[in-house]
């Protein structure tokens, strides 16, 4: 049984593979369009104008410094992977997998795929999933 599942695989591994991301996408992007569906952009944008130039700035500073915390497993995964990316370039990363990650929810198999999607030059995608399970183990030990 477990060599026939190895040999289906081996087969048809690039196929699973690219059906997997594609319904990753495909499922954020359904996720997106209706969370940006759903959003009252007119009562978010009177909102915002009632707001003082203090209080926006405020707000800006409280959302960098959340997503700072997140922005570091980035950091640490480039220097365990032992790759050499510009640091605008793992923020922007970071960002935007933190970001999908929290609309669309699957952080664990989302985040990693995405990872893996922009991470790819650092070595093959089974060694950046692997980087990216040590350091969330790491990551859960730390709060546990």
């Amino acid at each position: 049984m477990i060599q026939r599942l190895q040999q289906i695989w081996g087969k048809y591994h690039l196929l699973l593979q690219i059906a997997f991301v594609a319904s990753m996408l495909a499922f954020v992007g359904v996720a997106a369009t209706s969370f940006f569906k759903t959003v009252d952009w007119g009562q978010v944008n009177l909102t915002l104008h009632q707001q003082s130039p203090r209080t926006l700035l405020l707000l800006t500073l409280g959302g960098i410094i959340a997503v700072i915390p997140m922005l570091g497993y980035d950091f640490t995964l480039n220097r365990l992977l032992q790759a050499n990316y510009h640091p605008s370039y793992l923020i922007r990363c970071g960002w935007m997998t933190n970001t999908l990650t929290n609309i669309a929810g699957f952080g664990g198999i989302l985040g990693s795929s995405l990872r893996a999607l922009f991470y790819h030059e650092a070595g093959d995608r089974k060694t950046i999933i692997a980087a990216v399970a040590k350091l969330a183990s790491s990551y859960q030990l730390a709060y546990q």
